[in-house]
């Protein structure tokens, strides 16, 4: 009746599940997105946590008021419920297209006053994604129908276009590391690892009982499982971080030689002759050693008393934070 689905009055709780879960997803995806544009790809507000406490409080207890109006409307059948479902649907429509727009607006803000070619390049792929897999939807469809223009495409056809999203999202991931696509990679493998490894572990030592005392695993098959269980739980967070190291040292190459890298160093330093040239070895050998995500060095110049940025990599953000501390 509202919303699509099969629809069965009264018995099938399934499809009021899919009515609720269809008319919150309009209204908390507007939501996420406009708090996606906020952190991406750094918080950009100072109380971000009181912020998004009240934007996801507000949210859920708007969705709540949704969802039973909507109910309402098709349990009652009266036209009073169905008109205020219609009311509480225009709301949410005029949310969904005020959130994609100031969204797309807060990301442009935010790229013109990014310098770093790289930074601006994720956020392009970012926002043309968006743009080419929203805009459509937003344009055609949804603001005729506030206008109370007839849609000039059906929205089953203009939907085609959100496609478009995660295939650009994914070319930012794959060309420019968005989200740290590496620290996914790290996690799938050490999770997927550890789920293989034990369920290897629970059935191989199932079948050796099993071989040499069957008697024992048809008398107290449950007591030999519940033991198993505890016995995986105890050695799960050893085996855990010892996969977490194997896997650093792939990913990262963890592993060096210590005393070498110390001398490397130290006759590394020797042949520098300015403070900027010194900066600048010593941020190349540490980045050598560490992967880190940004790194700078500052020094306090006397006696103005002033704050100097010596050398740094990838910290586009960090006179920002120098003139807030001043």
């Amino acid at each position: 009746m509202t919303s699509p689905g099969k629809y069965f009055p009264g018995t099938d709780w399934i499809a009021y599940l899919i009515r609720a879960f269809h008319v919150s997803s309009y209204f908390l995806g507007a939501v996420t997105f406009v708090h996606f544009t906020f952190i991406f790809p750094r918080i950009r507000i100072k109380s971000f946590n009181p912020f998004n406490k009240i934007l996801y409080s507000v949210s859920f207890l708007f969705c709540a008021v949704l969802i039973f109006v909507q109910l309402k409307s098709i349990s009652n059948n009266a036209s009073g419920w169905v008109l205020q479902w219609r009311s509480s649907g225009e709301i949410t429509e005029v949310i969904l297209l005020i959130s994609m727009i100031s969204g797309a607006v807060n990301l442009y803000l935010y790229y013109r006053k990014i310098i770093d070619r790289t930074e601006r390049k994720k956020i392009e792929w970012i926002f043309w994604g968006i743009a080419a897999g929203a805009c459509p939807f937003l344009l055609l469809w949804l603001l005729p129908r506030l206008l109370g223009i007839k849609e000039f495409i059906p929205e089953e056809f203009l939907l085609v276009f959100l496609v478009l999203v995660p295939a650009f999202f994914a070319m930012a991931v794959v060309r420019y590391h968005v989200f740290e696509i590496d620290v996914f990679v790290k996690k799938s493998i050490l999770y997927s690892s550890l789920t293989f490894i034990t369920i290897i572990l629970y059935f191989g030592i199932v079948t050796v009982i099993t071989f040499f005392a069957n008697e024992l695993m048809k008398e107290y098959g449950n007591l030999v499982s519940i033991f198993l269980i505890l016995l995986i739980a105890v050695i799960f967070n050893p085996l855990q971080i010892r996969l977490r190291s194997f896997i650093d040292r792939i990913f990262y190459r963890e592993s060096y030689n210590f005393e070498k890298t110390v001398s490397d160093f130290s006759a590394g330093i020797k042949n520098q002759n300015t403070i900027t040239g010194l900066s600048k070895f010593v941020i190349a050998e540490i980045e050598k050693i560490i992967p880190v995500k940004k790194i700078a060095l500052i020094a306090v110049t006397q006696p103005e008393n002033k704050i100097r940025i010596l050398s740094r990599n990838n910290f586009d953000d960090l006179p920002e934070f120098i003139s807030t501390l001043e």
